[in-house]
């Protein structure tokens, strides 16, 4: 009797790990989900509430700023797995879309000088 774990045929070596992410399902609001593996090929997601995935939907994940297009592979009522599409570098103005917000410098980058808020604050 051959005892062998069964071998796994994935083409992308998995990353296992705990990153914030956002999910954008069609026609609903963003939701906010973790990343618990991760491949150059796709991703193993959970989620807090249950869902219904569509074939498709987009994922925007925080910690490499990439948004991916992405095809379900498996599913159940709290997680998915998902093989990515395509994928892009998001744009600090795509940010607000997702629910973040870039960060806006309170000092005049291009001068040692502060803004006129700055100014008044220390006042």
């Amino acid at each position: 009797m051959d005892l062998q774990a069964p071998k796994d045929k994935r083409r992308h070596t998995r990353q296992k790990g705990f990153w914030s992410a956002i999910a954008v399902l069609p026609g609903r609001i963003p939701l906010n989900c973790v990343v618990r593996d991760l491949s150059e090929g796709g991703a193993r997601l959970e989620f807090q509430v249950a869902v219904r995935f569509p074939a498709r939907f987009q994922l925007f994940i925080e910690a490499n700023d990439r948004e991916y297009d992405c095809e379900v592979r498996h599913s159940g009522d709290y997680g998915v797995g998902v093989q990515f599409i395509h994928s892009r570098q998001c744009r600090q103005h795509d940010l607000i879309c997702f629910g973040r917000r870039p960060t806006v410098p309170t000092r005049d980058v291009m001068s040692d000088e502060g803004t006129d808020t700055d100014k008044n604050a220390d006042k």
